[in-house]
């Protein structure tokens, strides 16, 4: 299944193309990075892996996500991605890279630091390209993609810059300063009274970025407190 993915990856080393040999990407200068058994690569073998995550939290945070609560998410960024060479870049558990491929529009390269993450996501679809990778060090030809997509995870502008092709676009999902009020009016001090400053992203965002549309996507549902 990589093989049609292999035009637009480089070697994160050396910049290099790929070819497969066997079980494992190889480039022309020889640095090799073997495929999982579950389909994935590991690109970034000489990063430290992202600390405050595991297996669990991603098991329990697509468990979130399949439920459906945050589709209304999923819809509005699906609506405003065109067809063509997609890079999901800090895809977590793959919900959203999988659901991209499944609306055809592909190809769609999930990538994470997170092993555990990107483990759990090659279980998801097998339309995807996988990649243990580093957003600050991506593994894509310069000018590949038509559409970097970036939920709710940190940003590397200047790689998405670079990866981008002329005309492309970058989609990204912040918290708004409400997100999840009612869960933290339950939680007391267990988590932080109000959600992320949206208006110092956004600065960020304007610094690097041109911005060309802003939606705010809403969704609010009942809930049960559980004794």
């Amino acid at each position: 299944p990589l093989k049609r993915f292999l035009p637009l990856l480089r070697c994160p080393r050396c910049g290099g193309g790929f070819m497969l040999d066997g079980g494992s990407l190889v480039c022309p200068e020889k640095h090799t990075y073997d495929i999982a058994a579950r389909g994935y690569v590991h690109l970034a073998p000489d990063k430290r892996q992202p600390r405050g995550y595991s297996a669990a939290s991603y098991a329990a945070r697509a468990a979130f996500l399949d439920a459906g609560f945050y589709d209304h998410i999923l819809e509005g960024v699906l609506s405003r991605l065109n067809r063509g060479p997609t890079a999901d870049a800090g895809c977590g558990e793959g919900w959203f890279a999988a659901h991209a491929a499944r609306a055809g529009k592909g190809p769609v390269y999930g990538l994470d630091l997170s092993r555990d993450a990107v483990r759990r996501a090659a279980g998801r679809s097998k339309d995807v390209c996988w990649l243990v990778a580093d957003l600050a060090n991506m593994p894509l030809k310069t000018g590949s993609m038509m559409a970097v997509v970036n939920l709710f995870s940190p940003a590397n502008y200047a790689e998405f810059q670079r990866v981008l092709a002329p005309g492309g676009v970058l989609l990204k999902a912040v918290p708004g300063p409400a997100h999840l009020k009612e869960l933290r009016r339950l939680a007391g001090d267990q988590l932080p009274p109000r959600g992320p400053d949206t208006q110092a992203v956004a600065r960020h965002f304007a610094q690097n970025m041109r911005l060309s549309e802003c939606v705010r996507l809403t969704r609010t549902l009942p809930m049960t407190q559980v004794q």
